[in-house]
């Protein structure tokens, strides 16, 4: 009996964690898509405790206190962001040209080092510190969010559609 009970709580602990781990990419990507980025927005029910997206095919205008949309880092989010990680490397040798490639990055894209540690051989080794870096302050972006509208993302379910 005992091992069913250790094996139900196991299996419960890691759905939340599934679950956690699912939520905090879909608010990672929400968060970090292009802010030139039309094809799609990110919101949160505050009545439902749900999350949910609204393609621009969708056709559905939002408009209720109770929904509020969840905002994207800015240009000059990314780039501190980025910059704060190189800076914290100690000895980088290519820290010009990498500061340089940040500070070009526009409005098109998410973050510039997603693709300069995967392609640049060198560089690969950073791929999992810039991971684990740029998801702190993701998470401090989302708290701030949290914060702001007074609610708890941590309970939210995700909504396939909006209806």
């Amino acid at each position: 009996m005992q091992n069913y009970v250790d094996s139900a709580v196991s299996f419960e602990i890691n759905n939340l964690l599934y679950m956690t781990e699912s939520l905090n990419q879909w608010l990672s990507k929400a968060i970090t898509l292009p802010e030139n980025y039309n094809e799609a927005k990110y919101y949160y029910d505050k009545q439902q405790s749900e999350l949910f997206v609204v393609t621009k095919n969708d056709n559905v205008l939002i408009n209720s206190t109770n929904i509020v949309e969840i905002p994207r880092l800015t240009l000059k989010e990314r780039i501190a962001i980025q910059m704060d990680f190189i800076y914290r490397i100690e000895n980088f040798r290519p820290f010009d040209q990498v500061a340089l490639e940040i500070k070009k990055q526009d409005t098109s894209s998410t973050f510039v080092l997603d693709n300069l540690l995967l392609t640049d051989r060198k560089l690969n080794l950073l791929i999992d510190y810039w991971s684990e870096f740029k998801m702190e302050q993701l998470n401090y972006a989302i708290n701030d969010f949290e914060d702001e509208h007074d609610i708890n993302l941590k309970v939210a379910k995700i909504r396939n559609s909006y209806s």
